[in-house]
This record gives C-alpha cells, sequence and structure tokens, in this order.
C-alpha cells in the first residue's frame, strides 16, 4: 500500500506528460486525494527492524501533501476490526491441522457470528433475521 501510495507521489511530482513517458499506463495522475490508512507509529512499534518500510511511511508522509497523498491513522473501529482479522486468521492456521483431521474448524463459526451481527445508524447492535 505505501509502494502504490509512493508511486502516486512520484508520478505527481513528474507531472502527467512525463509520469506517461515514464511509467507508460501505470502512470498514476488523477487529482483527487489519495488517503492512506496508516498509523506511523503503530507501524513502528509493529515492524521494529523493517527499514525499507519505515523509508517509504516517511516519503510518503513528507512528499504526499504537496501532491494531494496523505497519511491517516486509522479510527479506532478500524484498527479493532484489523485485530479481529488478525486473531480469526491466527485461530484459522492454528486449527488447519485439526481439520485436516476431520474436526471442524474454529475459524468458520467465528465467520458466521461475525456475519449474523449487523451494525446500525444509531449504535445499537441488531441480530440479522435468520427465517
Amino acid at each position: 500500500m505505501l509502494r502504490r501510495a509512493l508511486h502516486t507521489v512520484e508520478c505527481r511530482e513528474l507531472g502527467s506528460e512525463a509520469a506517461q513517458q515514464q511509467f507508460g499506463p501505470f502512470a498514476d495522475t488523477a487529482d483527487s486525494r489519495v488517503t492512506v490508512l496508516i498509523d506511523e507509529d503503530e507501524l513502528r512499534a509493529r515492524h521494529p527492524g523493517h527499514g525499507e518500510l519505515h523509508q517509504l511511511a516517511h516519503a510518503v508522509r513528507k512528499r504526499g501533501p504537496a501532491v494531494n497523498v496523505v497519511l491517516v491513522p486509522p479510527k479506532p473501529i478500524m484498527a479493532v476490526m484489523d485485530e479481529m482479522a488478525h486473531v480469526v486468521r491466527q485461530v484459522d492456521e492454528s486449527a488447519s491441522g485439526a481439520a485436516l483431521a476431520g474436526r471442524p474448524r474454529r475459524g468458520q463459526g467465528l465467520d458466521r457470528l461475525l456475519q449474523a451481527v449487523r451494525w446500525c445508524p444509531n449504535g445499537a447492535r441488531e441480530l440479522r433475521d435468520e427465517r
């Protein structure tokens, strides 16, 4: 995601014609705002030894705003959903051996539970009607 954002920054810095010459059909020269949902501090904490990742985030943060490409920390609910997906993925991976032995995978039940809950605009939860 950060590489794609940096590519957009580079194309926009070059200008439409130069970007078309250098990148051909892959030139990203649209004028729309590009928002990258990444918290740079959290990124550094999760990947402390990944220098390239840190450099990409730094470059997008520094150069992006001039060409309408910005890093924005995700809202808390998005972070919770990301963590839920991470946990479900870990459960599925750890249960994959059990699934091969004929037992049902635990992650499938979590998927059904998450699909059954529907969020309403007023903030209340309602269960989907399964009739």
